[in-house]
């Protein structure tokens, strides 16, 4: 049996096509409470789960800098609790993390063993939650990702496809190069991964994206192309768009270690934003 938390979100929801719902629980924020020590505890009693796919996750980059103590309870107490409670349940846990537990000032693609510099709140209580999930759970699988975005919800490719729409004109960030990912691929993925004969040999840290590199205003200018928008896009740099968290101005990752052990083939970015505007057509 699997339990998945956060099902309400792109990644949870994407799961949800992919993974069977005999045998699979979905679980929303309301339904499970992942920063209650208790809540955890009993929800996991109950299920009886063999494997947590750990999908909850305070994503709000930018508010996560004047609200840490919310993002620490999810992103690193949720974590602990869900690593504490599947430990003593003997059920492995798969937990995803972020690119931006790097601080993206390298110029070669990270791998799961490069330096981690955390470049914002996020970021770093994402890492914090790894530290929890490594030091209480010793089956797990941590699976960092980046620049997720979906048919659901509000995410940058949502976010432009909209503006496309209403606007003559937008400026998109050119200076902020990273592995973008389709959150139907990387939960096609995680339920590969579910379901590999003997994951016990292969717990640990793991690199997952699209293949190829892009920047903000790369994936902009092809969501204009294949829109038929006539909206104009342009290119700045991040100076001339400044948020309240920073970004790491390089976030692309290498996948090799995920590819070898588990024999998968990330698709290109651009055929998996192809995908997910079909999808969101269709929807």
């Amino acid at each position: 049996m699997i339990l998945v938390t956060g099902c309400s979100g792109q990644l949870g929801r994407s799961i949800a096509k992919v993974l069977p719902t005999k045998g699979t629980y979905f679980l929303n924020r309301h339904q499970l409470d992942i920063t209650s020590e208790i809540q955890v505890k009993q929800t996991i009693e109950r299920f009886k789960p063999e494997k947590i796919i750990n999908c909850a996750a305070y994503t709000k980059v930018d508010l996560a800098e004047n609200n840490y103590d919310e993002a620490y309870a999810i992103n690193t107490k949720g974590a602990r609790n869900l690593a504490i409670a599947s430990d003593r349940s003997n059920c492995e846990l798969i937990h995803v993390s972020t690119d931006y537990v790097y601080d993206g000032q390298q110029n070669r693609p990270y791998t799961e063993d490069c330096h981690i510099t955390p470049y914002n709140v996020y970021g770093k209580t994402k890492f914090l939650g790894e530290e929890e999930i490594r030091g209480n759970c010793e089956s797990h699988l941590i699976i960092r990702t980046s620049w997720l975005f979906s048919e659901f919800q509000n995410n940058f490719v949502t976010t432009i496809l909209s503006l496309l729409t209403q606007k003559e004109e937008i400026s998109v960030v050119y200076d902020q190069v990273g592995s973008p990912t389709y959150a139907l691929d990387l939960a096609k993925l995680i339920a590969k991964v579910v379901n590999f004969e003997d994951l016990s040999k292969l717990y640990g840290t793991y690199n997952f994206a699209n293949q190829g590199v892009a920047s903000w205003f790369d994936i902009a200018k092809h969501l204009k192309a294949i829109s038929g928008s006539n909206c104009s896009v342009n290119p700045i740099e991040s100076k001339e768009y400044p948020t309240i968290a920073k970004r790491p101005p390089f976030s692309v990752l290498n996948t090799k270690k995920i590819q070898d052990t588990f024999k998968v083939k990330p698709n290109y970015w651009i055929d998996s934003l192809d995908n997910c505007y079909l999808n969101l057509k269709n929807n």
